[in-house]
């Protein structure tokens, strides 16, 4: 989606996280962040009374859904390929499903870059289409070409929305500047993720894989 924050707001956050001064530790080159909504700048407003934003969500988790988390993630120069995986699993497993029907969208990530360089290079995440309507835990074991990935590049003031099922992963930064995102997780009302719940009204960080 085009055109879904404004410069000032992206300036904002980038200089909001740069202020809590994430350190490298262990090795370790991508950091997790765990942000506010009680901050000013990651108010679940900015999405969900957005003028293209609100309906997409409503067509995808129906018109009751809430704010699960709010978070980022920096990627330093030298981070290499994550492994690929889902951020949520399927809610049952093929096997459980009469005729292994595909269940609606129940949980969706609205990524926000606010670095720019968003690309390939810099290790833009990528994603292997179509994999949110598959089954099990396993990537290896869809029997997927590993190099058919896409990887979309996200314009400063744009978003990309994903479903919390589809597998994926961030590249390798191989450029010499940290690469930002902030995501806004939302779910239906009745979905619940006690991980995320546990942390949603602090800002940390944490060092991810």
């Amino acid at each position: 989606v085009s055109n879904a924050v404004t410069r000032t707001w992206t300036e904002a956050v980038i200089a909001f996280i740069s202020g809590l001064n994430p350190e490298v530790k262990y090795g370790g080159l991508r950091v997790e962040l765990s942000l506010s909504p009680s901050e000013p700048w990651f108010d679940p407003k900015l999405i969900t009374e957005h003028a293209e934003l609100a309906p997409l969500l409503r067509r995808m988790l129906g018109s009751s859904f809430s704010l699960v988390r709010v978070g980022g993630i920096m990627s330093f120069p030298g981070a290499e390929d994550q492994e690929i995986h889902r951020d949520g699993q399927p809610l049952f497993e093929s096997t459980e499903m009469e005729g292994g029907q595909i269940l609606p969208t129940h949980a969706v990530h609205v990524w926000i870059p606010v670095t720019p360089n968003y690309t390939k290079q810099a290790g833009a995440t990528s994603f292997y289409l179509g994999t949110h309507k598959t089954f099990g835990s396993r990537f290896e074991d869809l029997g997927i070409d590993q190099g058919s990935a896409v990887s979309p590049i996200i314009p400063l003031g744009s978003c990309l929305i994903f479903d919390d099922r589809i597998f994926h992963f961030g590249g390798a930064n191989e450029t010499d500047a940290v690469r930002t995102c902030v995501f806004f997780s939302f779910a239906r009302s009745w979905f619940t993720d006690g991980t995320a719940e546990a942390d949603r009204n602090i800002t940390a960080w944490t060092e991810i894989e």
